[in-house]
């Protein structure tokens, strides 16, 4: 290891000699360490023994090279063609037994009452950018790409909201509110092609330390139809209140959502800015609390094995929006394919080589932290990075979200923790990681924070259990590389380090696994611990009261024992 260190210094040395000499200019630390990781990557395809090496760039890249030993078992992202996937192709819902995209609710309708009488179940999808296998069945599915209708704003039960149908997709509907002078606030979640509907079914949440960022809260009235062909509306004034609990973060069993309406607020404008800092002002004086309390939407990023942290701070303001202000958090670099490349072999090559692993986490550091994901035009009109900027509420929250092939080969280890556990479950992770010599070569760690409500039941943030009404849950996620090529064995021995770390946080600090994300076997532990609470057992008697027959259950919610 000692030598290997030496080794990549004195190349880092020299490179940084060859650059100096080849042009005028001081080479900055991504240049550098481009050159290096290209160098490393290299020496270990040659002389190195990680398996499969040779298709680390070529499968992701949508064609099943199989004269390149590209099979479904091994590069399931190219080879499989299964009717249904999911975003970043980590669920396969190879049972599927057909797809319909119907045009009207009477088409769907019809759809269902065939599906009823054949004795199939149903699952109804939006964009299916959920990784869990949530999104499977072995019966039909029902997307709802033309079921977009935004009905209008109108007061209902004292509140002033927007009727939409479930399919109307996030950005669809907040740039039709910002028309109007109207927003949704922090419930807006970061990749903006999620329908809504999709969104509250998996409790999915913004980043906000102050301010309700999940959307789920802010649903004042759910329509479904339910498992005989009946369309029913709930809301607070139904006569069981655990309905429309239910319903709010309703995880693709309760029935097809039709329509929702959600509470809108007037809109306004977010001043973002982003930091670097290093990684001890996570841990010093007050925390990461003390990072992101004066924010009203904040996120932070922690690369633990380089030491450094990103941060964006928004600030509610009343100063005009800059001209093109928008986030491009979710917008990869994949236009560079050098750089592709080089992070595919790079990220390949950590699942055997932890110095590797290492260099790989600065190297996308230096690109985050060097290649700020806010863009404004500036004074020519031309579209610049940069590290602040003013925008509507909307276009600073959300944007595009486009995987590369970078990202088609993960585990999303994704947790709300309870706000007073959310501190030492940080700690926990870094010190973990650290007596390990681990590295996060895809990223980072990836925090936010969204208060816990009572307004659902199984929002992975939702009050109950150890999480407390009003106090902001901690949500952290981080990816893992699920290699290419490695046999049952191998990947076994390879994920079963960050499983015990998903499990440990779980045991620990009642960390629950976001439903759009994580592993099946993470579910069942949650469920297993009884991190829920008692909201576990309403949702359960909700599911069985309104779908009795499981028309609407699957294999993934019956295996971690929602039904």
């Amino acid at each position: 290891m000692k030598i290997l260190k030496t080794l990549l210094l004195s190349l880092s040395l020299s490179l940084i000699g060859s650059f100096a000499m080849a042009s005028e200019e001081f080479p900055t630390r991504a240049e550098v360490l481009a050159q290096l990781l290209d160098s490393t990557n290299d020496f270990f395809s040659t002389y190195g023994n990680c398996p499969r090496t040779d298709i680390a760039t070529s499968c992701g890249d949508g064609v099943c090279a199989t004269g390149n030993g590209e099979t479904a078992a091994m590069c399931p992202q190219d080879c499989n063609s299964a009717p249904v996937i999911g975003w970043t192709k980590q669920a396969f819902c190879d049972e599927v037994k057909a797809v319909y995209e119907p045009s009207s609710f009477e088409e769907m309708a019809d759809i269902m009452q065939e599906a009823r009488v054949k004795g199939q179940k149903v699952k109804i999808l939006g964009s299916r950018y959920s990784m869990s296998r949530i999104i499977c069945t072995d019966g039909i599915v029902i997307i709802t790409t033309h079921l977009n209708r935004i009905h209008g704003i109108e007061q209902y039960q004292g509140e002033q909201t927007v009727l939409v149908d479930g399919g109307v997709t996030l950005k669809a509907l907040n740039e039709w509110l910002y028309d109007r002078g109207l927003a949704l606030g922090y419930g807006t979640i970061a990749p903006y092609r999620t329908t809504v509907a999709g969104v509250i079914g998996t409790g999915s949440h913004g980043g906000s330390y102050k301010h309700n960022a999940v959307l789920s809260n802010d649903v004042a009235s759910v329509e479904i139809i339910n498992s005989e062909g009946d369309l029913v509306e709930y809301s607070d004034q139904s006569k069981d209140p655990n309905i429309i609990k239910a319903l709010r973060a309703h995880l693709g069993l309760l029935g097809v959502v039709t329509k929702v309406r959600l509470k809108v607020q007037p809109t306004f404008n977010l001043h973002v800015e982003i930091d670097t800092k290093p990684e001890e002002a996570l841990f010093a004086g007050e925390g990461i609390r003390g990072l992101v309390d004066d924010c009203d939407y904040s996120g932070i990023t922690w690369f633990p094995h380089t030491g450094k942290i990103v941060r964006a701070c928004g600030q509610e303001t009343d100063a005009p929006a800059d001209p093109g202000a928008r986030t491009v958090l979710l917008k990869p670099q994949g236009g560079d394919l050098a750089l592709l490349h080089r992070l595919q072999k790079g990220i390949h090559l950590s699942a055997c080589y932890k110095p590797v692993a290492a260099l790989t986490e600065w190297y996308q550091y230096e690109l985050y932290s060097s290649g700020p994901y806010l863009l404004k035009h500036d004074g020519n009109g031309d579209v610049i990075q940069t590290y602040e900027a003013t925008g509507p509420a909307h276009m600073m929250l959300s944007g595009e979200a486009t995987p590369s092939p970078v990202l088609h080969f993960i585990t999303d280890y994704a947790f709300s923790v309870p706000n007073q556990n959310a501190e030492a479950a940080v700690a926990f992770i870094n010190d973990y990681l650290r007596e390990r010599h681990l590295s996060l070569p895809i990223g980072a760690v990836y925090m936010r924070f969204s208060p816990s409500d009572d307004a659902s039941l199984m929002a992975h943030s939702s009050a109950g259990g150890d999480f407390n009404l009003n106090q902001p849950a901690l949500n952290l996620e981080f990816l893992v590389y699920r290699p290419k090529g490695f046999d049952d064995a191998q990947n076994a021995e390879f994920t079963a380090t960050y499983d015990n770390l998903a499990s440990e946080l779980m045991s620990r600090f009642s960390a629950r696994p976001h439903w759009g994300k994580s592993k099946q076997s993470l579910f069942k532990e949650a469920v297993a611990k009884g991190l829920y609470g008692d909201n576990l057992e309403a949702f359960k008697a909700v599911a069985v009261k309104l779908d009795p027959a499981g028309i609407f259950s699957n294999d993934w919610a019956e295996d971690i024992g929602l039904r």
